[in-house]
C-alpha cells in the first residue's frame, strides 16, 4: 500500500491502494448493454482474491488454510456506466483494519484512474 493522499480515506486519490486487472465479458452485460449491477461487486471481489492469493493467503487454490472471509455490507455508488467488454481495473485499499474486521474501500475502473 501507498501512503495516503491529502484527500480523504474515503475517495482517496489515485496514488493509494494497489490496482488489479479485471475483464468485463459479454455475459456479465445486462440487455442494455452495461455491466449488470451484480457483477461489480463480482469483478471486487475477484480483484481481492487475487490479492490475497498474490500474498500467499488462501493457498494454490484460493480455499486454503485462512483464505477465507465474510463480507457484512458492501455499498456501492455508481458514477459512470461500464459499457464494453474488455480490460479494467480495481483499485483497492483499506480503510479501517481492526482486530477483528477492517473495512475496505475500491473503485472498480477504465484505466486505473477514471472511476
Amino acid at each position: 500500500m501507498t501512503a495516503a493522499s491529502p484527500t480523504t480515506a474515503d475517495t482517496p486519490g489515485t496514488d493509494v491502494g494497489v490496482l488489479l486487472p479485471v475483464v468485463v465479458h459479454f455475459d456479465d452485460l445486462d440487455s442494455m448493454g452495461l455491466l449488470h449491477n451484480g457483477h461489480y461487486q463480482v469483478l471486487v471481489e475477484r480483484a481481492w482474491g487475487w490479492f490475497w492469493r498474490g500474498k500467499g493467503v488462501g493457498g494454490t487454490s484460493g480455499l486454503e488454510g485462512d483464505g477465507f472471509n465474510v463480507a457484512k455490507t458492501f455499498d456501492i455508488t455508481y458514477d459512470r456506466p461500464v459499457a464494453e467488454v474488455g480490460k479494467y481495473a480495481v483499485r483497492l485499499w483499506m480503510r479501517r483494519l481492526g482486530t477483528t474486521s477492517a473495512t475496505a474501500g475500491y473503485r472498480v475502473c477504465s484505466d486505473g484512474k477514471v472511476t
